[in-house]
């Protein structure tokens, strides 16, 4: 009876041999499940801000990384960087603009600093004087002013549009005032293979920030107080150009006012009109217009 009891019953050296076992092999199989995880996958589920891609985005690169797809992929690519190479040359394009427009400014501006500038009258506003001579037998006479306020030198031409000073109202107590400076266009020419130059009508030349004194007209000293009382116009034509090939023609009236005022002043200046001025004659092909001529005229000549 004992004997059959005690066979019943396991000996507990046994159990706990067998629980052993098997807790061993269950940490075993655990150890070596982490152990082939990769180590990028341990630390982000490791990590409590780790969150895992997009099932929009795993389509994408599934999708990329189909052979079947690599064809399409390839020809966007190209036309993406072709897309891109087109933007970067309108950009080019619109930055080698901007430095062109900056440079003509640029240009522009070193011109107007450094060009002729020719004005009727002196720094001091005086436009005209009589001029009285030491001797009573000799003739008086009227002189214009002229200011060239540029750094470059000017070739200068002027004249009258009229024969005679203007008297308001006429009287017979003045003679008739002529001027013998009568306008005439001063033109001047290049040749194109030897530069040589040549001008009809040249003119003369005034310093940069210089003044020139036009000799106007002249008559009998005797008569300069009746003239001073008297009111009068000159009219006229000024034109100049410059090293930089700047031309400029002003028409212009000058207003003597007489007592009790007995003052020059500059009534009006305009640009010169076509129907002011001659035509300049055509030249031979070899040579070519360099100053005196409007970009008009040339304009003309070329049709």
């Amino acid at each position: 009876m004992e004997e059959t009891k005690n066979s019943g019953e396991p000996p507990s050296h046994r159990e706990s041999q067998s629980f052993k076992q098997n807790y061993a092999g269950t940490f075993v199989a655990e150890t070596k499940e982490k152990q082939n995880e990769p180590v990028g996958k341990q630390q982000k589920e490791n990590d409590p801000e780790w969150e895992p891609l997009p099932m929009e985005f795993k389509i994408v690169l599934e999708w990329l990384r189909d052979p079947r797809n690599h064809n399409p992929v390839i020809a966007g690519c190209a036309i993406g960087a072709l897309f891109l190479t087109a933007v970067y040359a309108l950009f080019a394009a619109l930055q080698w603009y901007a430095m062109l427009d900056a440079n003509k400014t640029t240009e522009k501006a070193l011109n107007i600093s450094q060009a002729a500038d020719v004005v009727i009258g002196r720094k001091d506003g005086t436009v005209g004087e009589f001029i009285i001579p030491d001797n009573p037998k000799g003739n008086a006479g009227i002189v214009l002013y002229f200011q060239n306020s540029g750094h470059l030198s000017a070739e200068f031409q002027w004249g009258t549009l009229f024969d005679q000073i203007e008297i308001i109202p006429p009287t017979k107590e003045i003679p008739r005032i002529e001027s013998h400076h009568r306008f005439s266009r001063m033109v001047t020419s290049r040749n194109r293979i030897t530069g040589a130059t040549k001008g009809t009508n040249g003119g003369v030349l005034i310093g940069g920030d210089s003044l020139y004194v036009a000799d106007l007209a002249e008559f009998p000293v005797d008569k300069i107080g009746e003239l001073q009382r008297r009111a009068f116009l000159i009219n006229g034509i000024f034109e100049y150009c410059d090293a930089l090939g700047n031309h400029s023609c002003k028409e212009f009236t000058v207003f003597y006012q007489g007592i009790p005022y007995k003052q020059f002043r500059l009534a009006t200046e305009n640009a010169c009109l076509p129907s002011t001025l001659e035509p300049l004659p055509k030249l031979d092909p070899n040579w070519e217009y360099i100053c005196g001529a409007r970009r008009e005229d040339l304009h003309d000549l070329d049709h």
